[in-house]
């Protein structure tokens, strides 16, 4: 762990914790920032087996092999991020007052895929997605 040292805020021991960095570390003029440092990796919800019948997680990954189907996404949250892999006919919505935001616009609501496609979300507010990736294969409704 490159980082042990330099950890100043411990979760445990110097495995796990906040590091202070200063503007001239970070390239920020905003003054001094904290990060979370020590592991090698995060490792996020990832699933296979989602149904049409729950919403799915706000977070981590997931694979919808099904091409029958409506997936719903649950509400997102602030700064976290969400990857699907869609197979080809997958429909993808979010649920109500919630839209997301992409180069296509910012009032879409669903997302469909013609080929296998991955998308990429974060959460910019309690009601808007930020859809990452709007590839040939994606499709964007309201």
């Amino acid at each position: 762990m490159p980082y042990g040292n330099k950890i100043t805020t411990s979760k445990h021991g110097r495995r796990l914790g906040l590091q202070n960095m200063s503007t001239g570390e970070t390239g920020g003029s905003r003054g001094a920032k904290e990060f979370l440092v020590g592991p090698e990796a995060l490792r996020a919800d990832a699933t296979t087996a989602d149904t049409t019948d729950v919403n799915l997680h706000p977070f981590g990954v997931a694979r919808l092999s099904s091409a029958a189907g409506t997936f719903t996404l649950d509400p997102p949250i602030p700064g976290v991020h969400k990857t699907i892999a869609m197979s080809s006919g997958t429909v993808l919505q979010v649920g109500d007052d919630q839209s997301l935001f992409s180069s296509a616009g910012s009032s879409h609501t669903t997302i469909t895929t013609s080929a296998p496609a991955v998308v990429g979300l974060t959460g910019l507010s309690s009601a808007l997605w930020l859809l990452h990736t709007n590839g040939a294969n994606v499709g964007l409704t309201t």
